[in-house]
C-alpha cells in the first residue's frame, strides 16, 4: 500500500514542524519512506533549502532523517536506515513530520512524501550490539573528543569509521553526538576497547541554537515550539535532571542562512543554566575567538561554567585544521568520571601542547583548573610541553592578560597573586599570529 503527501512551501513556512498522519494496519512488517523536494537551490541563492524528516509511531519517536539521502528510509523490527531505531512496526497512527530548517526566496518549494507499507516477511535477523566494558586505567589526564557525527545524521562516514579515526589518532575517548537522534549509540558502545572509551550523546539541533548532550542514551525532545511549549532553560533542566551534561555548542558560529540554527539565539541562556560551553568548535576560527571572549565575560559575571571543545567531525577532517581536544583529569577512564571532570572544569583544550595549570595558597591549599582557592595569596604555576619555539604564553587574570612571554617548546612559569587580586585565572598558548594552541579552564578564588 502506498500513501502520498504533497505540499508547496514558501519562506512563510520557515521553522515549522509540518505533520503528515497515516494509519499503519496490523500485520505491517516494513515502512519505507521516500522524500523529495524541488528546487534544492532557489534562484540566486548560494545555500540550499534544508528540511529534515522526524518519524514517530504510536509509542513515540522513531528517529530523524536529518540529511536527505537517495536511499530513503526503511523501518523494520530487525533494522533501520541510520538515524532510526529498530523495533516493532506498531499498528496505529504514525507521523512523518517535515522540519523546515532553511527555506529561501524567491521560488516556491514543492515536496513529496511517499510512504509504502508492506506485510512481506523480513528475512533479516534482529541487529543487536554488545556493549563493551573496558579496563580501568586509574587517575590521570585523558585526551578526547566530545562532539562528532556519523551517517546516523549528516556525516559522510559511518560509526566504525569515526571510532577507527579516534584509534588512529591515539584518543582516549570519543563521543557520538548525532543531530536529534541516538540511533548510533548501541553500535558505538560495541566498538569500545581497553584502548578507547566510546561515549554516548546527542546534539539538540533546534532552529535557534545547538546544544550537545553528553552521557545520554535517551532521546530528548528538541522541538521547543510543539504543543508542549517548553523553553530552552527547561530543556536544559530536563537534560541535567537525567544525569547527562548540557553543553551550549558553538554559540558564536554563523547562523542563518549559512548554517541553519548554528548561532545561539536564546537570550535567556547566555549562559543561563548551562553548566558548560563549547568555546572551540572544529578548527580554530574567528567565531571561536568571539566565544572565548564571551566566556571570559561570563566568568567575570560570576558564572562557574566549564569550557569544552568539539571537533564536530562529519568525516575525516583536513589534517591541517587546528582542532582542539579536551584533555581531562579524571579519576578513571570511564564515561561517568570523564563527564564529572568536565562538569568541574578539570580540563584544558589543546591542539597539541600539554598545559598543566596548578595553584597553591600561602596556607598550603592546592588546586588545579576547575578548583576554587580561598582569597589569599597564592602561587599559580604552569608546566607545558609540545609547544613551538616562539609561541606566546599568556597568563590571564579576570580576563585580562597579566603577562605574556615567548616560550620554548617546553618549560614552566609561575606568578604570585595577592589576596583579592583575582576572581579567576587561566593560561593560554597562542602563536605569533594570535591563533590559539591551548587554553585551560580557570582556577577560581572565593568561597569553596
Amino acid at each position: 500500500m502506498k500513501i502520498t503527501f504533497e505540499a508547496t512551501l514558501s519562506v512563510a513556512d520557515l521553522h515549522r514542524h509540518i505533520p503528515h498522519i497515516f494509519e499503519v494496519p496490523p500485520g505491517t512488517t516494513q515502512i519505507h519512506v521516500e522524500f523529495s523536494y524541488s528546487p534544492r537551490y532557489s534562484q540566486g541563492q548560494e545555500n540550499h533549502n534544508q528540511m529534515s524528516l522526524s518519524i514517530a509511531d504510536p509509542a513515540g519517536p522513531r528517529g530523524v532523517y536529518y540529511l536527505i539521502r537517495d536511499y530513503g528510509i526503511n523501518i523494520t523490527e530487525a533494522r533501520c536506515t541510520p538515524g532510526f531505531n529498530a523495533g516493532p512496526v506498531r499498528p496505529g497512527q504514525w507521523n512523518v513530520e517535515v522540519d523546515t530548517y532553511r527555506l529561501l526566496p524567491p521560488d516556491p518549494i514543492t515536496y513529496t512524501i511517499e510512504v509504502t507499507l508492506s506485510s512481506d516477511p523480513i528475512p533479516d535477523p534482529i541487529q543487536t550490539y554488545e556493549k563493551k566494558q573496558i579496563a580501568s586505567r586509574g587517575p590521570g589526564w585523558y585526551r578526547g573528543d566530545l562532539h562528532a557525527h556519523s551517517l546516523h545524521s549528516d556525516a559522510s562516514w559511518d560509526v566504525p569509521d569515526l571510532v577507527q579515526y579516534a584509534r588512529d589518532h591515539k584518543l582516549d575517548f570519543i563521543t557520538l553526538t548525532d543531530h536529534n537522534t541516538v540511533s548510533g549509540l548501541p553500535q558505538v558502545e560495541s566498538l569500545a576497547g581497553d584502548d578507547l572509551l566510546t561515549m554516548g550523546g546527542m546534539e539538540l539541533t533546534t532552529y535557534y541554537g545547538h546544544a550537545v548532550v553528553l552521557g545520554t542514551r535517551k532521546w530528548f525532545e528538541w522541538r521547543l515550539d510543539t504543543d508542549d511549549h517548553f523553553t530552552m532553560p527547561q530543556l536544559a533542566d530536563r537534560v541535567l535532571a537525567s544525569g547527562a551534561l548540557f553543553v551550549t555548542a558553538h554559540p558564536m558560529a554563523p547562523g542563518d542562512p549559512e548554517c541553519s540554527g548554528c548561532h545561539w539565539e536564546y537570550e535567556d541562556m547566555l549562559p543561563g543554566n548551562s553548566p558548560a560551553v563549547e568555546i572551540w568548535n572544529g578548527g580554530w576560527s574567528p567565531y571561536n575567538q568571539m566565544t572565548v571572549e564571551m566566556y571570559y565575560q561570563w566568568l567575570n559575571e560570576g558564572h562557574k561554567i566549564s569550557a569544552t571543545a568539539g571537533s564536530d567531525m562529519h568525516g575525516p577532517p583536513d589534517p591541517d585544521r587546528r582542532g582542539g581536544r579536551n584533555v581531562v583529569y579524571a579519576e578513571e577512564l570511564s564515561e561517568e568520571a570523564i563527564l564529572e571532570a568536565v562538569r568541574k572544569g578539570r580540563s584544558y583544550i589543546s591542539a597539541g601542547p600539554d598545559l598543566i595549570l596548578s595553584g597553591q595558597t600561602q596556607s598550603g591549599i592546592e588546586a588545579i583548573n576547575g578548583d576554587t582557592l580561598p582569597p589569599e595569596a597564592a602561587v599559580i604555576s604552569v608546566h607545558w610541553s609540545g609547544a613551538h619555539e616562539g609561541d606566546i604564553l599568556r597568563f590571564n587574570v579576570n580576563g585580562r592578560t597579566l603577562e605574556k612571554r615567548p616560550i620554548q617548546a617546553a618549560g614552566e612559569a609561575s606568578w604570585t597573586l595577592e589576596p583579592g587580586q583575582a576572581k579567576w585565572c587561566n593560561v593560554e598558548i597562542r602563536d605569533a599570529q594570535n591563533e590559539m594552541w591551548a587554553i585551560t579552564n580557570p582556577i577560581y578564588f572565593g568561597d569553596r
